[in-house]
């Protein structure tokens, strides 16, 4: 079996995607999943890497997965 994790912006469009091995923690993936996000930017400039928010639901509540989320 295997997962796909989704990352999707406010309007549900999706700004990553990663399979995973179904066994597989759905907070194990975090970084991976944000680290792949660029984030379009209006005008000029590089792309960003983080969104200014992020919502998720209580499987990344424990401190770890709170620090790869906000770093």
């Amino acid at each position: 079996t295997s997962k796909i994790h989704v990352c999707v912006d406010g309007h549900g469009l999706p700004l990553s995607v990663l399979v995973t091995a179904g066994q597989c923690s759905d907070a194990a993936h975090v970084g991976q999943l944000l680290d792949a996000i660029d984030v379009p930017r209006p005008g000029r400039g590089r792309p960003r890497k983080r969104p200014s928010s992020v919502r998720v639901d209580r499987a990344y509540g424990a401190r770890h997965y709170r620090q790869q989320i906000q770093a």
